[in-house]
């Protein structure tokens, strides 16, 4: 009876109960398991020296939230290293990624020194975990002392090489153990040199390849050693080959132009080549596929409206005419994209070919952007020499006027895309300048309307001047009219063009992960894409006579009046009253 008593005492020595879901040890720690993990679904269970991700919930005795990490950034910490209190180190061991548990914890496991204070009410849940697993050490040629804390498997390694994009993460400390926050210096290049996606190694990096004899003050002083723990988180290859080879299109110029693409203000060719090698989805692709086709039929509405209405002067319309022609360059640009990407990108977006089919899409893509952008420089150009030919613009055509617009036209975009071709033009800059040229185009327009208006008040109030005939006030009225007309698509163009510059300078000038930067990307270029489907309504909806022959195309203008034939019955004036009446029907 004496041995059974021992048996028993000893029994509730190791927990005072226990069970697959629940159990409590003999210090008081209590642990509910809530979301259990399949023994199948469960690779690693988490033990001491893990460094663990944790969402976690702190609440009072009645169940009232006092705070909470869940949805936000997971806190990480090492089991083990008293980086937490005991009975949290304790709650999280044996734990599966995803395993939710609710935590009790004693005063003297928590914050308290003894058992007096209240216990914590946790919920907790192991997001993730690492494990290390050793490596070897070197000493490289320059000194380097290099320590492979977490080795990748050569059959799993993701090597690093030469042109690669990397995202790690390191910690810098000095010889005396004290934390600094510097940029990345000779030295983590040749220690980080053959590293895999995954890997984590402690660096030891004399001066020399750090900050010198001369350091860094006040924070790094002269001549000292740097001690870096570095993880190199992802990889993103290089999008060109790493292979040489005799027939490929790839140049050393092509590679020089790639490493310009992660600067805060990259060239624009930097900038298409990085998202030209990116291969989309079939998903992307076909959303592509289905813009591009709805904005073209928008683009021919839109052709065919402009060329049967005759409400804006000739150079005035045939300008909006072939501005609205140039979209069907970005459709070929997008097209072509999708046919490289199938054909010469492989599935690590390394092409095997097909640069100058690349160049010329880019062409095509940026001949139309720059066309664009020059669009509001063509509009108030027109209005003002419609202004200054006030007394006969109407009588004379002028098709030098025409001709020198579309040839400004023409040279701006082509000289802008020349310049971009030859990587000379910066994504940034490219578009302060695509911002102020709308923004200022607005304001002159604006301005040349206002002084039209003023003008034909005048006219309209100095009746009895020989200069101001019937004809001035009309194309003064015309001008005036005009202006009301276009005010709404250029302010249309110019928010569009702002809009745009906005979106697509934001990934350059602010620190965000490349993820968000590819969905800012995509964002604005199926904006730009699907210009024709916004422009094309706005235009018919703000100009009348557009909305007069786009009923018409569909068949649903209002009825002619049949002319009638005058009989000996009725006086003339009787036939013109009932025509007059027909046609308020």
């Amino acid at each position: 009876m004496k041995f059974f008593t021992c048996f028993l005492i000893i029994g509730f020595s190791s927990a005072v109960y226990s069970s697959d879901q629940s159990w409590k040890d003999d210090d008081g720690l209590e642990v509910t398991i809530i979301k259990k993990i399949d023994d199948s679904e469960c690779d690693i269970k988490s033990a001491g020296g893990d460094v663990v991700d944790q969402y976690y919930k702190l609440s009072d005795e009645k169940g009232e939230e006092i705070g909470s990490n869940f949805g936000k950034k997971p806190y990480t910490f090492t089991l083990g290293k008293n980086q937490v209190i005991p009975g949290m180190d304790r709650a999280m061991r044996g734990m599966c990624i995803g395993e939710i548990r609710k935590v009790i914890i004693p005063p003297k496991l928590g914050f308290a020194k003894d058992s007096n204070g209240q216990p914590l009410y946790y919920t907790v849940q192991l997001v993730n975990l690492f494990r290390a697993n050793p490596g070897e050490r070197w000493v490289t040629e320059e000194g380097i002392q290099i320590e492979q804390t977490h080795k990748i498997e050569p059959e799993k390694c993701k090597k690093a090489e030469q042109g690669d994009k990397i995202y790690q993460q390191y910690v810098l400390r000095l010889e005396d153990n004290t934390l600094r926050n510097r940029e990345v210096i000779d030295g983590m290049d040749i220690a980080m040199d053959g590293m895999c996606e995954g890997e984590r190694r402690r660096v030891v990096i004399p001066s020399e390849y750090g900050y010198g004899a001369q350091g860094s003050p006040p924070e790094i002083p002269g001549g000292a050693r740097l001690f870096f723990e570095i993880v190199l988180e992802k990889l993103a290859f290089n999008p060109l080959p790493k292979r040489s080879c005799q027939h490929s299109l790839m140049s050393k110029e092509i590679i020089d132009i790639m490493k310009n693409a992660t600067e805060y203000n990259p060239t624009i060719l930097s900038v298409f080549l990085a998202g030209s090698l990116h291969k989309m989805s079939m998903l992307e692709n076909i959303a592509y596929i289905v813009i591009v086709t709805v904005a073209s039929l928008f683009t021919v509405l839109c052709l065919l409206v402009v060329a049967r209405s005759n409400v804006f002067h000739t150079n005035l319309q045939a300008s909006i005419w072939w501005t609205a022609s140039f979209y069907f360059e970005l459709t070929v640009s997008k097209m072509l994209t999708i046919v490289y990407q199938s054909n010469y990108l492989t599935d690590r977006d390394e092409p095997s070919g097909g640069m100058v089919m690349l160049m010329w899409i880019a062409a095509t893509h940026y001949h139309f952007i720059f066309a664009v952008m020059s669009a509001p420089i063509v509009v108030v150009a027109e209005r003002s020499l419609a202004t200054k030919f006030v007394f006969d613009y109407e009588k004379e055509r002028r098709r030098y006027i025409l001709i020198s617009l579309f040839l400004f036209q023409i040279g701006f975009s082509t000289s802008f895309t020349l310049l971009t071709i030859f990587n000379i033009v910066r994504y940034v800059s490219a578009a302060v300048i695509a911002g102020l040229i709308a923004i200022t185009s607005l304001l002159i327009f604006l301005h040349i309307n206002r002084v039209n208006k003023r003008t034909l008040r005048f006219v309209e109030t100095q009746n009895r001047d020989i200069k101001f005939d019937l004809s001035v006030r009309y194309q003064l009225r015309e001008n005036v009219k005009t202006f009301k007309m276009l005010t709404t698509l250029l302010l249309l163009l110019t928010f569009m063009i702002v809009f745009l510059a906005f979106l697509k300078t934001i990934p350059m000038i602010m620190d965000i992960q490349e993820d968000t930067k590819y969905i800012f990307k995509m964002s604005t270029d199926m904006i730009l894409h699907a210009g024709p489907i916004y422009v094309t309504p706005t235009m018919i909806w703000a100009v009348d006579d557009y909305k007069i022959v786009f009923y018409r195309i569909l068949g649903l203008d209002k009825k002619k009046v049949a002319p009638l034939i005058l009989s000996s019955e009725k006086k003339e004036e009787d036939v013109y009253f009932e025509q007059f009446v027909q046609s308020l029907k």
